[in-house]
């Protein structure tokens, strides 16, 4: 028959004096459900490397705090344990474990292997462990003859002394879960381990922190426990105010319950507090009451009445003030103070501190001021005159951006520490306060805390702060900020403290703290923190989620060789780079708040921190090389082992990354690299060859492409000039013309031929310039008067284009050495090439000066604010032929000789010309010019300039023609020319037969066009801002300009450029020079055109947009119109102004492109299109007049008659009854 012994274990108490008999040891438990494979424990040991082993009936148990690794027989595997009916485990001074089990095996465990070695009892009948750690022999106990005794200490049993009974508890609170204990062990962490019968392993730390947890039972016994709203200890007992079961208080002494309920004014006690007569007061959600310690009878205040919900019943928090003994009292709608002299509750002016908010904290700092915890309002601080101790301030601390800010509004507790500072603890964290600064320092779960919900704040004798929270309790050290984290157990759980409920007993510092099921009760000096770092050990490896067991292959390569905790390298194939490791701190005394870093150095930057429910790092995809993991732990009270568990992976790298595989690659990049510099060898003379003949090409080639380009920008150059001079020669020689007209058309021809010689004396002075054939003509004279008068001839262009002209510099006068005419034309070409760049409203400023380096020198300096040179191009300016290709100036051509015919006469000079750029903001070029003498060897001879006439600049306008008044009915025609004679020109052609409109660019004109909708257009295509192909293409795309229409000149005449001209929608194309005449024609023609075909419109009844719309923009406008009037046809308030809104037009816009498109106004349009849907109806003849009159928006069927016959020439009825189109 099987027998268990049934351990006493005794323990000599060590308190001093007083002795309880009771439970002070609480106990965990493992079972089957933790993993244990059977609830019969019959051994226990710990080994040398820091594991708990276990022997059941049913297998033998490694456990390291967290999980079990259970070792069973294995059929056919001699190296697993010979029996899974465990009796005993040994031991040895070798830390070598011995196992004996059921079937007399004794089984020792290998460490590096984690597998064992049998022996049967009949070949070791006896082992015996000598001095020299050697096993001699074993002795093997019959059956249960061991009879096991514990000491703990020297212990001698004393009749005096009471001691500690480990037994079991009802529903196993702390207790045994079986008194039949097989065995017990204390390790060296002094935790005690019994292996049970029926109850598996019982565990208990003795170092364990000495919380008191005790339960409160209702009066009747209905609740077992009740949670506790407020405390109140003193040196005779407790007061503890519960949630709904009135007020209990405990005689220390003798342990006598005494309740309050019925008596007091309701049984709801949200306060505590014992004023300095040792009255006890009672604030309640529905009253306040008084505990009349001498009369030992309860005085009622502000009772609620039955059936009443009042608010200002609710007493939350009460304190007495040290200076008067009034008392203070915090309810639902501010502060009371009571006088105790007049026996009346006074109501405290602080409404507008308090928000929908209840005062439920109170607390008189040691410098005498008030601190009002509130629900919803913050803290409030009420301050005192240090020496006259009377109220002289009032300071709010809340979330309102002006005062000092609390991370939550909500405060229920406040104490101060020996420093004077207040803690707050709020629903969001804890603060310190400096009352002197009113510097506010936040403490959360970032800081250490385990909570952020601060339900009790009290300081202890030392000037530590405990804080009581949801998740049980801290401690803050306030010299050094660290914080310690304490979980205290409950009956079933861990303690949650409540709101505002705790309490200290002053005589001997112990701290109270009241939570949802009871109370926790402990001298703060007898909670010793646990400094013994844990060891970690490694408890398991997986690659691809599988564990690798010892000695397996994977992927053709055994990983593991030895134990995992024993390993120090690991080595893994490429395949395998994907992996987990299990790791596990070897500490018992509450194990589930141990703490992890960990770190693979190689790849982690920073320590990764997790807790014991995420004891597993993996790492996936790592690239080959060699990685040091290392993983270190804390124990529950935060104690770090600063040297942490290594583990060195090394990854190899795939095969095509191998040693030997960069061989492979080094001869084969060999073998090519020898074959391609032979085929290098080979070419390079035939490349070098070829190379040279490409650049004669090139350079021939380039030379052509600057030819080419120079002989198309020359004829450019020369076609307006001539189109001004042909055409109104032409007109002269008809005879036509009047003698004013006639002088003014001389004058223009005057000026172009002028224009002309200018650019074919450049060429000339070119050629001169090349073949050095030009040589100086000297003069001294006035050069500041000289470049006035050259200035003065760009002044008219000027004012044209609105540019600020002028010129800078300090000289009156200065008489200078000087070719005229060179100078002249590099003058000449500088200031004409900055008005050809610098738009309408720019800069032009030119500058004089004498060289401040060389008296004998002047400085020209040209500079304007157009759109400038590229940084990459500046070098290339001066060069013969040469342009800058930019989609900005691709409409601004020249012949490329101006800047390189300068350039030539400046150096021919003795002088030098520079030039800085920054696009789009400025563009200077500076000139320095010498003073020459008669001992020049270029000079032919000095003179005296008498004086200077300035060549005619050929760009100046001085043709204006009056403009006569136009009629509403005449054509308008906006001309876009960048050339200021040309449009003067064509504007003389027109004035007498149109009213005429000038843009002098194309974004100008695209304006104009937009906000007057001309009749007819004329542009140029080569214009600055906007180009002529670019303007039309947006005229044609856009709904309002779509239907005028567009005539392109141009001094290109290739079908290229004609085709291009056609594509962008133009209606005609004109080369220049051009003839009037035929402008003219073609002007008519086209206005002509329209004209009919609006009048075909005005005729047919059945309105189709397609036939009067000459592009896709019209008839999407026209389509658009009549679908807008055909669904409105019944709505007569739909008018002009309701369609103007709808097609997002003006009203004059609206009316200027149906009036070019139809020939009609708006209204007449709207009118027509009713009309016709009219006409439509009649001809089927399924409606009367009167109702097709309203359908189509009139409400009179006479008026609707009237405009009907006057539309078609007859009656509606007459109408209907010809059953036909008048048209067809």
């Amino acid at each position: 028959m099987r027998t268990f012994f049934k351990i006493v274990v005794f323990l000599t108490l060590l308190f001093s004096g007083e002795c309880i008999v009771g439970q002070n040891v609480n106990f965990e438990y493992l079972t089957v459900k933790d993993g244990l494979p059977q609830s019969t424990v019959r051994t226990i040991v710990k080994d040398k490397y820091g594991f708990m082993w276990f022997g059941t009936w049913n297998g033998l148990c490694r456990y390291d705090g967290n999980k079990f690794k259970v070792y069973k027989t294995i059929p056919g595997d001699s190296t697993s344990i010979g029996n899974n009916r465990i009796h005993y485990i040994y031991k040895d001074g070798k830390g070598i474990l011995w196992i004996a089990t059921f079937n007399s095996f004794i089984c020792r465990y290998n460490y590096k292997t984690d597998n064992f070695t049998r022996f049967k009892t009949n070949q070791v009948p006896q082992v015996i462990h000598d001095s020299t750690n050697r096993l001699r022999s074993l002795t093997v106990f019959k059956k249960y003859a061991n009879f096991l005794k514990l000491h703990i200490g020297p212990f001698e049993p004393s009749q005096t002394k009471e001691h500690i009974v480990f037994q079991t508890k009802a529903n196993n609170e702390g207790g045994l879960n079986d008194n039949n204990v097989n065995c017990v062990y204390l390790d060296d962490s002094k935790i005690i381990w019994l292996g049970t019968a029926t109850g598996g392993v019982n565990k208990a730390d003795l170092n364990a922190k000495k919380f008191h947890g005790f339960s409160v039972a209702s009066k009747d016994r209905s609740a077992v426990n009740t949670p506790i709203r407020t405390m109140l200890a003193d040196k005779n007992g407790i007061w503890l105010g519960t949630q709904d079961d009135g007020l209990l208080f405990i005689n220390r002494k003798t342990k006598a319950e005494t309740y309050f309920v019925n008596e007091l004014s309701g049984k709801s006690i949200r306060s505590v507090f014992k004023d300095s007569r040792g009255d006890i007061w009672i604030g309640n959600r529905s009253g306040l009451d008084k505990y009349d310690i001498r009369s030992k009878k309860i005085i009622n205040y502000f009772r609620e009445k039955a059936g009443s919900d009042s608010q200002m019943n609710r007493f939350f928090a009460i304190a007495e003030d040290p200076v008067d003994h009034s008392l203070w009292f915090g309810n639902y709608n501010g502060i009371l103070k009571y006088d105790r002299q007049t026996n009346k509750f006074e109501k405290q002016s602080l409404q507008k501190y308090f928000t929908r908010s209840a005062a439920g904290c109170l607390f008189f700092d040691s410098k005498n001021n008030l601190w009002i915890g509130t629900e919803y309002s913050g803290l409030i601080q009420l301050k005192r005159d240090p020496r006259t101790q009377k109220w002289t301030d009032t300071i709010a601390y809340k979330e309102d951006g002006i005062n000092p800010v609390l991370p939550d509004e909500r405060v229920y507790s406040v104490a101060e520490d020996a420093q004077g500072n207040i803690w707050a603890g709020t629903a969001n964290g804890l603060c310190r306060i400096n009352p002197k600064t009113q510097n506010v320092k936040l403490f959360t779960t970032a800081d250490g805390l385990s909570d952020q919900y601060i339900a009790k704040v009290l300081s202890d004798r030392k000037g530590n702060i405990w804080i009581g929270h949801k998740k049980g309790l801290s401690k803050l050290n306030t010299r050094t900020n660290q914080i310690r984290n304490y979980s205290v157990r409950g009956s079933h759980h861990d303690y949650e403290f409540m709101d505002g409920s705790g309490c200290i007993e002053p005589s001997t510092g112990e701290l109270f703290f009241g939570g949802i099921d009871g109370f926790v009760s402990f001298r703060p000096e007898e909670i010793t923190d646990n400094l013994n770092p844990p060891i970690v050990a490694l408890t398991d490896f997986e690659v691809l989620n599988k564990t690798v067991k010892i000695g397996e292959e994977i992927n053709g390569e055994v990983i593991l060789t030895e134990a995992l905790n024993l390993t120090k390298t690991i080595t893994l194939g490429y395949e395998d780079k994907s992996f987990s490791i299990e790791f596990a701190a070897l500490d018992y005394s509450g194990p589930s708040k141990s703490r992890y870093a960990y770190q693979l150095e190689g790849l982690d930057k920073d320590w990764i921190y997790t807790d014991a429910s995420r004891r597993i790092a993996t790492y996936a995809n790592l690239p080959s090389g060699t990685y040091t993991f290392k993983v270190k732990a804390a124990n529950s009270d935060g104690v770090w082992n600063l040297k942490p568990r290594t583990l060195e992976i090394i990854v190899l790298p795939p095969w095509w990354r191998t040693w030997w595989a960069y061989s492979l690659y080094l001869m084969l990049l060999g073998a090519v690299a020898y074959f391609l510099y032979r085929i290098f060898k080979t070419k390079q003379e035939y490349n070098r060859r070829i190379l040279i003949e490409s650049l004669k090409a090139e350079k021939a080639q380039e030379l052509d492409a600057l030819k080419s380009r120079f002989f198309t920008n020359v004829s450019h150059e020369f076609r307006t000039p001539l189109t001004l001079i042909i055409d109104p020669l032409e007109s002269l020689l008809s005879g036509k013309l009047s003698n004013d007209k006639a002088k003014e058309y001389y004058g223009v021809m005057h000026r172009n031929a002028a224009r002309l010689l200018v650019l074919i004396n450049q060429f000339l002075d070119f050629r001169k310039l090349e073949s050095g054939n030009l040589s100086l003509k000297v003069h001294k004279g006035d050069i500041v008067a000289f470049v006035r008068n050259v200035m003065a001839a760009f002044e008219f262009q000027a004012q044209q284009k609105n540019i600020d002209y002028r010129l800078e510099t300090d000289l009156n006068e200065l008489q200078f050495g000087f070719d005229a005419d060179s100078v002249e034309k590099i003058l000449y070409n500088l200031i004409s090439n900055a008005f050809k760049f610098t738009p309408e409203g720019g800069r032009i400023v030119i500058g004089l000066s004498v060289s401040p380096e060389n008296q004998e020198h002047i400085i020209l300096s040209v500079t304007d604010n157009g759109m400038g040179i590229p940084a990459d191009k500046l070098d290339k300016i001066f060069e013969s032929f040469y342009q800058v290709e930019d989609n900005d100036r691709a409409d601004i051509v020249g012949t490329g000789v101006g800047l390189s015919l300068t350039k030539e006469l400046v150096m021919l000079h003795k002088g030098n010309i520079t030039v800085s750029s920054v696009p789009y903001n400025e563009t200077c070029f500076t000139v320095t010019l010498a003073n020459l003498t008669a001992t020049n060897p270029y000079l032919e001879s000095t003179e005296n300039i008498v004086d200077f006439q300035p060549r005619e600049n050929a760009e100046e306008v001085v043709l204006k023609t009056e403009e006569k008044k136009s009629q509403s009915d005449t054509p308008i025609i906006l001309i876009v020319e960048d050339n200021d004679e040309i449009r003067n020109y064509i504007r003389m052609n027109l004035g007498g037969d149109y009213k005429v409109i000038e843009a002098a660019n194309g974004l100008q004109g695209l304006e104009m066009a937009m906000d007057t909708i001309p009749d007819l257009i004329i542009s140029d295509i080569m214009m600055p801002e906007l180009n002529g192909l670019d303007f039309c293409r947006k005229l044609k795309t856009n709904e309002k300009t779509s239907h005028i229409p567009v005539i392109l000149l141009t001094a290109q005449q290739s079908e290229q450029y004609q085709m291009e001209g056609y594509d962008t929608g133009a209606d005609a194309y004109i080369s220049k020079p051009f003839s009037s005449a035929m402008l003219l024609v073609r002007i008519k023609n086209l206005i002509e055109s329209r004209r009919k075909l609006r009048e075909l419109f005005n005729k047919a009844t059945g309105f189709n947009p397609l036939v009067l719309g000459t592009n896709a923009a019209d008839k999407a406008f026209l389509s658009k119109a009549t679908a807008l009037i055909d669904a409105n046809l019944s709505n007569e308030n739909f008018d002009v102004e309701w369609l103007a809104s709808e097609m997002f037009l003006g009203r004059t816009q609206l009316y200027r492109k149906i009036k070019a498109l139809t020939n009609q106004s708006a209204q007449e349009f709207i009118t027509t299109i009713r009309l016709n849907k009219a006409a439509e109806m009649l001809l089927e003849g399924k409606l009367a007049v009167g109702e097709i009159a309203f359908i189509v928006g009139y409400t009179d069927p006479t008026s609707f008659g009237r405009v009907f016959q006057k539309q078609y020439g007859l009656t509606p009825k007459k109408y209907s009854q010809q059953g036909k189109n008048p048209l067809s």
